[in-house]
């Protein structure tokens, strides 16, 4: 709050809530900034006075740790990633120059440096400071780019950079060299994880948020089931928890890149079926009828069968677009008798084979989730074998809330 107050009249107006927020890197537009200041304000001033700003995070506080379901997002892809990677290592790699010219003054110069930053001469660079400092020296990053830089060496998470974290950082990228792309994602990732519910490497959940895999899940290439086996197969134990460190998160980046590719026809065909099959697990009830009609609508020529053609047709209205190879393999999933047609019988009992396994693999995730929860409540009695009666009196009198 202090640092918002420029004129330190003990409130923050909307040009001093902007300048602030621009210097933890979060950067709005001005609709953006009223509506920011809309959710704190409780007065007609328009003006920010502690106390709000006060509640305001509280209730924010209290919010996040009250949602049984919340999920941490970074908006870093993989197909932004080498372009920020190559952005950063080129910022680097201009510091480090310039840091070298006379090595014997080494120390001198990035001190010299820092303080060509540090415009207000606060002994900290923010945000905005980084932006124009590293400008001046040639290299313009874009705000995600800047903000990327400024987290790697931000050690303490104050939002800011120390002359101590700017040197640390510096001699870190000389000795080690500058981070793989995989370790920049999983930082990013990470970084958008509270500092207290921060551990040695991810948890299902704070990963499940990462955007690229909710991206993956829309569009039915990854579900939760593989997602948790292929996590169970590469995570480690944290205490009660299992996380995924650092050093294997490139081996689940790689089985996400692999199913990402869907170029080859019995992935796309895997993709068309998770489709199919979500629509019929919507409409548990009247899903057989619902596939007739899908069957009738494909087969325009009402011959009683459905060729290639008149299926490519049919997936695309339901937004599934296949190569001519891909909708081969699709076809040959369903056409068990080698014709060149699909019959009624052989679709409905194509999408009824995969509707039963999918049921069963929900079944069986349910099955594992009440486990784990019986799991945590033999846990909970068998932490005092003598006195586990009472300690499930305790449990449940906790549980009965009213």
């Amino acid at each position: 709050f202090t640092k918002f107050d420029l004129d330190e009249d003990g409130e923050i107006d909307v040009s001093e809530l902007a300048a602030g927020l621009d210097s933890i890197g979060a950067f709005l537009n001005e609709e953006q900034i009223e509506l920011f200041r809309d959710d704190i304000v409780t007065n007609s001033r328009g003006s920010i006075k502690k106390d709000e700003l006060m509640m305001a995070v509280r209730q924010r506080e209290l919010i996040h740790k009250s949602s049984p379901n919340r999920q941490v997002t970074t908006h870093v892809a993989f197909d932004e990633l080498h372009e920020m990677s190559e952005a950063l290592e080129e910022a680097w790699a201009l510091i480090i120059l310039i840091s070298e010219e006379d090595p014997e003054k080494w120390d001198e110069s990035v001190e010299k440096m820092f303080a060509s930053f540090d415009k207000d001469g606060s002994d900290s660079v923010d945000i905005s400071e980084l932006g124009r400092g590293l400008s001046s020296l040639g290299v313009n990053l874009s705000s995600e780019q800047l903000i990327a830089f400024r987290d790697s060496i931000d050690s303490d998470g104050d939002f800011s950079i120390s002359l101590n974290e700017f040197k640390t950082g510096l001699r870190k990228i000389v000795d080690e060299g500058f981070p793989d792309e995989m370790s920049m994602m999983f930082d990013a990732i990470m970084s958008q994880v509270p500092k207290n519910e921060q551990k040695s490497g991810l948890t299902f959940t704070q990963l499940c948020g990462w955007d690229q895999l909710q991206e993956l899940e829309t569009n039915c290439i990854v579900d939760k089931p593989w997602l948790e086996k292929i996590f169970n197969e590469l995570s480690t134990e944290d205490g009660s928890d299992r996380v995924l460190p650092k050093d294997k998160f490139v081996d689940f980046a790689e089985k996400l890149e692999e199913a990402n590719d869907i170029e080859e026809g019995s992935s796309a065909s895997n993709v068309a079926w998770r489709k199919i099959v979500k629509l019929c697990i919507s409409d548990p009830n009247g899903w057989m009828r619902r596939m007739e009609m899908m069957y009738l609508d494909m087969d325009k020529d009402k011959d009683g069968e459905v060729d290639a053609l008149e299926l490519g047709a049919g997936l695309k209205s339901l937004d599934i677009v296949l190569t001519e190879a891909q909708l081969s393999a699709f076809k040959n999933d369903i056409d068990k008798d080698g014709s060149d047609g699909i019959s009624l019988d052989e679709f409905l009992m194509a999408v009824k084979v995969r509707v039963k396994a999918a049921a069963e693999d929900a079944n069986s995730e349910n099955n594992v989730a009440v486990e784990k929860a019986w799991s945590k409540v033999l846990g909970g009695a068998d932490s005092d074998p003598s006195g586990w009666a009472k300690r499930v009196e305790e449990m449940f009198t906790k549980f009965d809330l009213d």
